[in-house]
């Protein structure tokens, strides 16, 4: 039995996006293109790969295991590229890059400034894109390199293919303006029973570590703002109209015209960089990571976290 190595990637895409249109635009495939390929693959094996779950479609065990090799020959051919590019003079091509908005905001500029100074022949591209949609595009090629981040207590679940190297941390505090402060002062969440609250979109890690914090201070929030933008979350709260859990790096975005209060114990976020698995030699990849390394050292005071 011999297979075609374009075809199983085929198979791959449609198990990582989901459904044909998905894998047709990934590809720049025609939709029947897509389902000729499948329907190939599926003679040449002589089994069923996929069934239809609605819009979406699921994808039998035999399709698993090949997806399970496609995944193993694409990371060593990743691999292979990233070894060749070691040995180039200078630093080349293009870097995909997915990040979530303060590092986009506060630190990418810097990043991008110091890698057009130092490979000028690099031409790194941005996304601004939150790690639960980042990630899934990060295996399938959309991205090269993704900057996500992991709670405390709340880690990330970890993707297979997926290489993960934490590279700083972010304190996370209370964010709150003066009418909304308890008469006694802050002390703890448990003062906020009764506040509205502003928190990030479910399924995201930072909405499901907010909520943890509450249940363990004795209580559910009150959500009345939910919106990935940060930014926004802080203009709510100078209004005095929501309190917040918001990270230091925000405020090296905006003037922070808020209260900070530390929560008990001190709480931060790590601050990572994903990449696929055999593509961390990979001459682009490298000289990001080490010019986010050198402008985080700068950002930072070489302390790793922000003071």
């Amino acid at each position: 039995m011999r297979f075609d190595l374009q075809r199983m990637r085929v198979l791959r895409e449609l198990h990582h996006r989901g459904t044909m249109a998905a894998v047709a635009e990934a590809l720049s495939y025609s939709t029947s293109a897509v389902s000729q390929q499948l329907a190939t693959l599926e003679n040449e094996l002589g089994v069923s790969l996929f069934v239809r779950d609605g819009r979406r479609v699921r994808l039998t065990r035999e399709a698993l295991i090949i997806v399970k090799h496609t995944e193993r020959i694409l990371g060593e051919l990743e691999q292979a590229e990233a070894e060749i590019s070691s040995t180039y003079d200078e630093v080349t091509g293009t870097l995909n890059v997915a990040s979530m908005q303060t590092m986009t905001l506060a630190v990418l500029p810097t990043i991008l400034g110091r890698l057009k100074q130092e490979h000028p022949k690099l031409t790194v591209t941005v996304t601004q894109a939150e790690p639960d949609t980042a990630i899934p595009r990060l295996l399938v090629g959309d991205f090269d390199l993704v900057i996500n981040e992991s709670y405390p207590s709340w880690p990330n679940i970890q993707t297979p293919g997926v290489s993960v190297q934490t590279f700083g941390t972010d304190q996370l505090r209370l964010a709150i303006a003066e009418p909304l402060l308890p008469a006694g002062g802050f002390t703890g969440l448990h003062d906020l029973t009764a506040t509205s609250w502003g928190i990030e979109p479910e399924g995201t890690p930072a909405h499901d570590w907010v909520r943890y914090a509450c249940r363990k201070a004795g209580f559910v929030p009150h959500v009345v703002v939910t919106t990935a933008d940060m930014i926004a979350q802080a203009r709510f709260v100078e209004a005095g109209l929501i309190v917040a859990i918001l990270p230091d790096l925000l405020w090296s975005c905006i003037p922070c015209q808020v209260e900070l209060y530390d929560l008990t114990p001190p709480s931060y976020r790590e601050l990572q960089t994903s990449i696929r698995v055999g593509s961390e030699d990979n001459h682009a990849v490298v000289a990001f990571q080490q010019a986010l390394a050198a402008t985080w050292a700068d950002v930072t005071g070489g302390a790793g976290s922000l003071l």
